[in-house]
C-alpha cells in the first residue's frame, strides 16, 4: 500500500487520461480503415 500512498491522485488522473486519449486515437484510425 506504501506504494499507491506515494502516488498523488493528479498522476493517476493523467495517467488515465494519456490511457483513454490512446484508445480514443486507436479507435479512430480503426475507423479510417
Amino acid at each position: 500500500m506504501r506504494f499507491f500512498s506515494s502516488l498523488s491522485a493528479e498522476h493517476l488522473q493523467r495517467y488515465f487520461r494519456i490511457i483513454q486519449e490512446g484508445i480514443a486515437v486507436r479507435r479512430h484510425f480503426d475507423l479510417l480503415r
